[in-house]
């Protein structure tokens, strides 16, 4: 008598050959599903038509290939006969190619999960891409090819493919379910250690073309993505109108913002992300917190005329609110990044405490007689003449 394990060990070989047998059959299977048959292609690029056109020699083309000849060429790459500028679309060929996509794509649907039940992820990946170049990409196929990449592990392509389901679900008008994706995304990439993120989402964005392959990855910070994703959903949060949304999204990517200065300059984001707090401010209205996060993103990329004025708007809405201590702490950081405005209100806000006042005035005196010819606003007496001396006025 055989032993039990032995028993289980030798049935388990039979099935793991009998799946390998099953695996090789269908990758031997795979070819018809990735290839297209001639009458269904253009004669001259070999891709599957598009936009088929008839030519003068009586031979359909991919328009734009067939425009590119006559406008080189000349002559029927079929014929030899000189082409004539007047080509017509087939129609009959169109419908007949639309219809093959569908079909084709249903099949090979239909084997992905076949492929998926075996094991043979690759392969299904493979076809999955090829189902979407077929008849393009939807919601149900990309949430399907999803859950295929995670069982793989390939989380940078997940990625990708959740921000195109996002967009698909935004051209069908259904909102909530793109900021849920997008939400599930920043939830993902919540931490602060830098993760494995697609290249292309900094280069020259995505799109079904770098799906063919695994995508080049590189080690960053995830408030990068963040900034990617907050692009796309502030609008929705605005769509929907949920203000509290908005406001608590564009806070914490600025304040992660903050804590990775050198990745977020590196990669140009900087600029994308004062453009989303300069339009949240024009959004949600006069907000101290806004001003003051823009005031530091200011700093960080060098421009400190800019973070003074931003500083002064946000003392404004500290003075609106009645809170003059913040108000005050705000104008004196607007004046000591050299701002004018900011300086003359403070010398008008602190009036009655002289010694902050006589610090002020010495310090910002020089930037104040270079500026004082384009400054809008009228100057304290004295402070409109002037003087050749080193030290500033006494009064």
């Amino acid at each position: 008598f055989f032993a039990p394990q032995l028993c289980v060990a030798a049935m388990s070989g039979v099935k793991a050959a009998r799946r390998n047998r099953q695996i090789e059959k269908q990758s031997s299977d795979l070819e018809w599903y990735k290839s297209d048959p001639p009458e269904v292609c253009c004669p001259v690029s070999k891709a599957l038509y598009r936009d088929p056109y008839i030519a003068s020699d009586g031979f359909t083309y991919e328009r734009e290939t067939v425009e590119s000849i006559i406008s080189e060429q000349k002559r029927s790459p079929m014929t030899g006969e000189e082409l004539s500028w007047q080509v017509f679309p087939n129609k009959q060929k169109k419908a007949e190619v639309d219809q093959y996509r569908i079909n084709k794509a249903s099949a090979c649907l239909e084997l992905v999960v076949q492929l998926t039940n075996t094991g043979n992820y690759p392969s299904a990946n493979e076809l999955m891409e090829r189902a979407v170049k077929l008849n393009g990409g939807n919601a149900a196929l990309y949430t399907k090819w999803i859950s295929l990449l995670e069982a793989m592990g390939w989380d940078a392509k997940v990625l990708i493919l959740k921000m195109l389901l996002a967009e698909e679900y935004v051209k069908q008008e259904q909102k909530g379910e793109a900021a849920e994706v997008y939400h599930e995304l920043l939830t993902t990439y919540l931490g602060t250690q830098p993760v494995s993120l697609p290249i292309c989402l900094f280069n020259d964005g995505f799109s079904t073309s770098v799906l063919s392959e695994k995508p080049e990855t590189c080690m960053a910070q995830p408030v990068l993505l963040q900034i990617i994703v907050a692009e796309k959903l502030l609008p929705l949060h605005r769509e929907l109108a949920d203000r509290k949304a908005y406001k608590s999204l564009l806070v914490d990517i600025t304040q992660k913002a903050l804590q990775a200065p050198d990745q977020v300059i590196s990669t140009g984001s900087c600029a994308n992300l004062e453009t989303l707090l300069m339009i949240g401010i024009g959004y949600l209205g006069p907000n101290e917190q806004l001003w003051s996060l823009l005031a530091q993103l200011q700093l960080v990329m060098c421009k400190s005329p800019q973070a003074g004025s931003s500083y002064v708007n946000a003392a404004r809405c500290c003075g609106l609110e009645g809170d003059n201590e913040a108000a005050e702490w705000y104008l004196t950081k607007g004046a000591e990044l050299g701002c004018c405005e900011g300086m003359l209100a403070l010398i008008d806000f602190l009036r009655d405490k002289e010694d902050t006042y006589k610090q002020i005035i010495a310090r910002q005196h020089r930037e104040l007689m270079s500026a004082r010819k384009n400054c809008p606003y009228d100057l304290p007496p004295g402070l409109d003449e002037e003087e050749d001396g080193l030290d500033p006025p006494q009064h």
